[in-house]
């Protein structure tokens, strides 16, 4: 098993993404989300009606991105 110095960049850098997708982006709390994950933050948001800002038909990833940019 290789050292974190011995492994090629390409492998550091695939597991430092994964990382970022799997958990910091995903399930950290984020205080613009009223310190709820993205991912409950995109399921409370699924269940408004569309009136309400709600994302009833689209996918979940568009919604964090969209309510964070507004």
């Amino acid at each position: 098993d290789y050292t974190a110095r011995e492994q090629p960049a390409a492998t550091v850098k695939a597991r430092v993404i994964d990382y970022m997708e799997m958990f910091y982006n995903s399930q950290r709390l984020h205080s613009t989300l009223g310190y709820r994950s993205p991912n409950d933050f995109e399921r409370q948001a699924q269940d408004l009606p569309p009136q309400l800002g709600g994302t009833q038909g689209t996918s979940e990833r568009g919604m964090a991105n969209k309510e964070i940019v507004q």
